[in-house]
């Protein structure tokens, strides 16, 4: 019978296997791991207990984890994915207590790398990976749920395609225009139209029934009828492009819908390189969405759904491949007064396990090669800790899903004189908390210097390897002391200094601009009772844009009474990295 097409259809590299058949989405259900616990006071909580989750990991691996238990619970999501740009954003990372660049001539500051909109296999490698995710919303969303889809004009036109085929052509509702705002600077002398808007995709999963509440835009001063009367209605309903009209062009301040990025003087920049404003976000959430219902955005960025959405009373979910992106958004939900308490979870040593079992089968030589590789190291015969050799240094690659402890260190050091090493470097995926001081004594007494380096969360991305993106930071080390108060009971905590140990790692421009240690710090908080399982903190310091000064000495804790207690303290470094510091306190 010879072949008949039927239907228009896109179709990309690996969309069909080899036998023709329609692809199925990637799947694996993996449990959350609580990292953090943050936010406000607990009388802020929504009634029935729900904590707001901000998750950091590959958003097709969260999406599927999330299904188990919210299936069809979703009730507006959010989209504003890479755009397949091919170019490379940056965020702008303000260096100790000076002003944010921009904002004052002798700010100091550097730019790092959020992310690279380039795709290996081209633009059908990026198609591919946004059908497997829309697949994935379509099942999260409540049946009266809507998407909102951000994109411009270079890969906008098949996404629509691509949606059109996940939610059916029915579904779509509107393309939105989103004038940006004023032109100016280089991109006023292109010789060509003057590109000024993005496009926004509005589905739903229901065209019957879905939840919209129709929005308007105030009159303007001074408006009047046709005839010259006094306007009766609620203002200007929002049509279908935005920013353009003479009464939106009259909103001001955090209601203007100019774009965050030409606007100087914003209160809401971050630095993100792809920020967009919450008059959008609030426009979306407010018209697709009711209070109390759950809003999710699994490209977050620097958090700006989840920022509008707790303003507005609805329920979040977040998530984000990027450090930067998770520390930025966890700042931002810290400073909104009220602040609702939210979790902070990543898939931890099983989504590490899943990796290295897709990756390499299970195969631990395939697996250990890798690794040595990457990090520069070839592989070493003969010792039963130690798996590689770089140089005078033995490389020992800590297991993917246990934390490396110090016991397993001291094994690794008394191998090093069998091999002859006099330098150790330690590659860890997860660290048992307080590891650094009791492993560096250690080493010392051996004569062994000893190195111990975060494996990145990004290996596991392979966009991320093959661009070379990959750094192996050493653990800093913290001196800080824990001591009482005159008060019974009471102590204080003060970060006395801040050890990035080899600052080799560093680009030449930041280490310019490094005047002293505390430059280094972005954040630090104090967990009180630390039970050895997620980090609660009491206390709480941080930059801002705006604020940039930290506290160095933390406010005083009075602990419930008598008994022992162990104290946790993090750091997070101006990089996104977070270093801890453990220590048991007895309290008499």
């Amino acid at each position: 019978m010879p072949f008949e097409a039927t239907r228009p259809e896109l179709v990309w590299p690996g969309k069909y296997d080899e036998q023709g058949r329609r692809r199925v989405v990637d799947r694996v259900t993996l449990p959350f791991r609580v990292v953090e616990r943050l936010g406000g006071e607990p009388a802020g909580a929504f009634e029935d207990g729900w904590r707001n989750q901000l998750i950091w990991g590959d958003n097709q691996r969260v999406m599927s984890s999330l299904l188990d238990r919210h299936a069809g619970q979703v009730d507006l999501i959010y989209l504003d994915p890479p755009f397949a740009s091919g170019g490379d954003f940056v965020m702008t990372v303000p260096i100790g207590d000076g002003s944010p660049a921009g904002e004052t001539s002798g700010a100091s500051s550097f730019e790092t790398t959020l992310y690279r909109d380039s795709w290996q296999g081209g633009l059908g490698t990026y198609l591919a990976m946004l059908a497997d995710r829309l697949t994935l919303m379509r099942e999260l969303l409540r049946d009266t749920g809507s998407l909102y889809i951000h994109v411009d004009a270079i890969a906008g036109h098949y996404v629509k395609v691509v949606a059109d085929e996940i939610f059916g052509a029915g579904s779509f509702q509107r393309e939105i225009i989103w004038r940006i705002g004023w032109v100016s600077g280089f991109k006023s002398a292109a010789r060509n139209w003057i590109r000024n808007h993005d496009t926004i995709l509005f589905y739903v999963k229901s065209p019957g029934s879905f939840t919209f509440n129709k929005t308007y835009v105030p009159y303007p001063p001074g408006y009047r009828r046709r005839g010259g009367g006094e306007p009766t209605g609620k203002g200007y309903p929002i049509d279908d492009v935005w920013n353009a009209s003479p009464a939106e062009q009259e909103l001001k301040g955090e209601d203007s819908l100019d774009s965050i990025q030409i606007k100087s003087f914003s209160n809401e920049k971050t630095g993100y390189a792809t920020q967009k404003n919450e008059s959008v976000l609030r426009r979306i959430i407010e018209a697709s969405s009711n209070p109390g219902d759950l809003v999710a955005d699994f490209f977050c960025g620097s958090g700006t759904t989840q920022a509008v959405a707790e303003k507005t009373g609805r329920r979040w979910i977040g998530a984000d491949l990027g450090r930067s992106a998770i520390h930025i958004t966890r700042k931002r939900l810290l400073d909104i007064p009220g602040c609702r308490p939210f979790d902070l979870l990543d898939l931890g040593p099983h989504e590490r396990t899943h990796w290295q079992m897709a990756t390499f089968g299970g195969n631990t030589d395939d697996y250990m090669a890798a690794m040595l590789r990457l990090y520069g190291a070839a592989p070493l015969a003969g010792s039963t800790h130690l798996h590689g050799r770089m140089g005078e240094a033995a490389v020992h690659i800590g297991a993917a899903d246990v934390p490396v402890s110090a016991d397993e260190i001291a094994l690794c050091l008394e191998e090093c004189a069998l091999v002859g090493a006099k330098e150790l470097h330690i590659l860890g995926w997860d660290w048992q908390p307080g590891v650094q001081d009791p492993a560096a004594a250690d080493a010392a007494a051996r004569g062994v210097d000893l190195l111990l380096r975060q494996i990145p969360r990004e290996l596991m991305e392979d966009q991320a390897v093959a661009r070379g993106d990959i750094t192996f930071f050493e653990l800093a080390r913290l001196d800080l002391q824990l001591r009482p108060t005159r008060r019974r009971h009471e102590v204080v905590v003060t970060l006395r200094h801040f050890d990035l140990p080899h600052p080799d790692l560093l680009s030449g421009t930041v280490r310019e601009k490094i005047a002293r240690w505390s430059d280094h710090v972005d954040s630090w908080a104090v967990d009180w009772t630390f039970t050895g399982d997620t980090f609660e903190p009491g206390w709480v310091t941080y930059r801002t844009r705006k604020a940039r000064s930290l506290r160095w000495e933390s406010d005083p804790h009075v602990f419930d009474g008598p008994g022992e207690y162990t104290v946790m303290v993090k750091v997070v470094d101006i990089f996104g990295n977070d270093t801890a510091w453990v220590r048991p306190v007895t309290i008499a």
